[in-house]
């Protein structure tokens, strides 16, 4: 259970920054 709370932990930031960049993208597409 450790484990998976910790790549848990790990993906997160990767997930919210690839949010920001496709918003990032969208806006440099307007």
């Amino acid at each position: 259970m450790g484990e998976s709370l910790s790549s848990q932990v790990l993906l997160q930031p990767d997930v919210y920054h690839q949010e920001q960049f496709e918003l990032y993208n969208w806006h440099l597409r307007m």
